[in-house]
């Protein structure tokens, strides 16, 4: 199929994958249809062989001995391509699988569904040949077959591109290169005896073989032997292009009016582009209410108070009528809590008293409740409402800060569908979602019936940190309670929230330094010990630190260990996102060349129970940590990336090789 047919159908989707995990196990089933092509002449005089052929199809010998693309020396047979193939459908289905848990989604979901409804696989029972991708306008009927396996050629005819250029200018596999493909081999035969062991030990059955297991991961007939030279091929792919963004990003430093640095940065606005704001919110829910009629007022009360507050002039005007809002109910609790200490602390003048209690809580309650939050459109996810993360990008930035997949060919092709807003403008916008939930209702069998209290606290999804409104408390009568029952039933709620934004600070890049480090966590104190020994007995730096830790590898692979594949760059506060904690403090203070000593880290992971609810489970690792130096500014340092991929990909684009496929093998492939 045409590429520009899978990029329309794969913009559409919304996909992303990352070709480097390759786990998923799958039910795979083989087709018959391919053996009937190869070898229809031979099935209609030896038709009782039927069962043997079907037995060396198996084994990949139709697929292992035709060859579906060559280009001078480097060759991708059927089973090759049937490893490549099943690898980029393992990348997929892990990458949407892990994007499902991490929304939490309960464990009575069948996540694998939804994966595969991601992946447009309407039947998993159903061969993908047989079934056709989600109908896309201006794209032609395609498989799911198809599909897939043209987003392999793309990946194949990239890594042979690399490979014939590598050829050319002498880079070779080195001897290192070839260990380390063996190790990875070993790796993946430790793994399956470990599962093997584990099953066995439960008295189930398991595959009988290495060769066995690697064909239920990676397709029929895939051997250690083709998992070996597709990793070859994958290894000199990888020193080529490394080689080419070497030479790509030094390029662009050369050049001292960094051009193609600021014009990555204007064509992806989205991906740079910050702003400060302040909000509240106003909300309201129907649960609340007897009837339609009411909600209907209590909405229109909100909106009136929302427009009141969005009508002053100011951030001082602003900040003052927060004040006030945030003061009902509120400052009553606050003195009730802390009378005494102000009245003490004023030697009993209850006037003074007073007047440091308010001048306190107004501090309190706008430091911890009307922080200025950072608007980063590179992370939408932090709005819980999509409308509203629009609505809001719209009215800061003048555009909408989201990718147009559909609207234009390029993400960063932005339409300015507004003016930009001003420091110190104030707008507002409405939110109305309605969900299902379950409402439990009590009866009383004896005695006089309970009072019930509600008290609701909602924070806007737009900016989680900065809002907060809690509704007044309501009591509706106090007795003596006898024998209760409770009901459960289902009914849709109605949520109807109003938030007010100021701008604080407009538009503007994030300038803050990144830190250029790495660091290795392991689960045991004496594993980070013995490192740290072996660390310091030469040269410290990141090098040193990467080698040490790969020797300790080949000495005791069973070393159970967590880090970071290479030294990256980082800002104070993203390993905070990454659910590492205690980073950042010792990072605050390092030197450029200095390590840490070994040091506790609580890595925090997100599980998610059957209420969807998510809960931490956090984990000691010990560690040591190494600063190399002082990183770009933060956007430079994402644009400097984002500039060097434009400029490979306009390299491939201008030396990719013309290949044809033998798509007749592809018979012999699963799905």
């Amino acid at each position: 199929m045409g590429k520009g047919n899978r990029s329309r159908i794969e913009r559409a989707m919304n996909e992303s994958a990352n070709v480097n995990k390759t786990v998923k196990a799958k039910n795979n089933k083989v087709s018959g249809a391919g053996i009937f092509v190869a070898i229809a002449a031979l099935l209609v005089v030896i038709a009782l062989l039927t069962g043997a052929v079907s037995m060396i199809n198996q084994g990949g010998w139709f697929a292992r001995v035709q060859t579906v693309v060559q280009v001078e020396d480097y060759r991708v047979t059927g089973t090759m391509m049937n490893y490549f193939f099943n690898t980029q459908v393992n990348s997929y289905y892990q990458t949407y699988y892990q994007f499902y848990q991490q929304l939490g989604s309960s464990s009575s979901t069948d996540i694998s569904s939804l994966v595969y409804k991601q992946m447009g696989i309407s039947d998993p029972s159903k061969s993908w040949k047989q079934q056709n991708m989600p109908e896309v306008e201006g794209a032609d009927p395609v498989t799911v077959f198809d599909y897939y396996m043209g987003l392999t050629e793309d990946y194949v005819t990239q890594m042979l591109t690399y490979c014939v250029f590598a050829g050319k200018e002498g880079i070779a596999l080195t001897e290192e290169d070839h260990e380390n493909i063996a190790k990875s081999i070993d790796s993946m035969k430790e793994s399956y005896k470990s599962q093997k062991a584990m099953y066995e030990q439960f008295g189930m059955s398991y595959y009988a073989t290495f060769s066995a297991y690697l064909a239920a991961n990676y397709g029929t007939g895939v051997n250690e032997t083709d998992v070996r030279e597709c990793l070859e091929l994958i290894t000199l792919a990888a020193k080529f292009e490394e080689k080419i963004r070497d030479e790509k990003e030094a390029e662009l430093l050369a050049d001292e009016t960094k051009a193609a640095i600021e014009k990555y940065v204007e064509e992806n606005p989205a991906k740079f582009l910050m702003a400060d704001y302040y909000s509240y919110t106003f909300t309201v829910n129907s649960k609340s209410y007897e009837n339609d009629a009411d909600f209907e007022a209590a909405k229109k009360d909100i909106l009136e108070q929302a427009k009141a507050l969005a009508g002053v002039e100011g951030k001082d005007a602003f900040k003052a009528a927060v004040l006030e809002l945030l003061k009902e109910g509120e400052l009553e609790t606050y003195r009730e809590k802390n009378w005494s200490t102000f009245l003490k602390d004023n030697d009993n003048d209850e006037a003074r008293a007073e007047e440091a209690l308010v001048k306190s809580f107004n501090e309190k309650i706008w430091t911890e409740s009307m922080q200025t939050v950072k608007y980063d459109a590179k992370k939408t996810e932090a709005f819980k409402y999509p409308a509203t993360a629009t609505d809001l990008s719209k009215w800061v930035f003048g555009f909408d800060a989201g990718e147009h997949t559909e609207d234009c060919d390029h993400e960063g092709e932005h339409e300015k569908s507004q003016e930009a807003a001003k420091e110190g403008d104030i707008t507002y916008f409405e939110k109305e979602e309605t969900k299902t939930e379950t409402i439990t209702s009590g009866t009383t069998t004896a005695g006089t019936t309970a009072g019930t209290t509600e008290a609701e606290s909602t924070t806007d999804g737009a900016a989680p940190t900065a809002e907060t409104t809690t509704q007044a408390q309501t009591t509706a009568g106090e007795g003596t309670t006898g024998a209760s029952s409770s009901t459960s039933n289902k009914k849709e709620v109605t949520y109807y929230t109003v938030t007010v934004y100021m701008l604080d600070k407009t538009a503007y890049r994030n300038t803050e330094i990144t830190k250029h480090f790495g660091y290795v966590m392991f689960s045991e104190k004496a594993d980070a010990e013995a490192f740290l020994t072996e660390y310091t007995k030469g040269e410290t730096n990141k090098d040193t630190m990467i080698e040490v830790l790969e020797k300790m590898y080949e000495e005791n692979n069973k070393l159970s260990v967590y880090a970071y594949d290479a030294v990256e760059d980082y800002l104070p506060g993203d390993l905070q996102d990454q659910k590492v904690d205690g980073a950042d403090e010792w990072l605050e203070t390092a030197k450029p060349g200095t390590h840490s000593d070994v040091v506790e880290l609580k890595v925090t992971t997100t599980s998610s129970s059957s209420s969807s609810t998510a809960s931490k489970d956090p984990k000691t690792y010990y560690a040591v940590l190494v600063y190399d130096k002082d990183g770009y500014e933060y956007w430079f340092n994402d644009a400097l990336d984002g500039a060097r991929d434009v400029a490979v990909q306009e390299w491939f684009e201008e030396n990719t090789l013309e290949l044809t496929y033998n798509e007749k093998v592809y018979n012999f492939i699963d799905q």
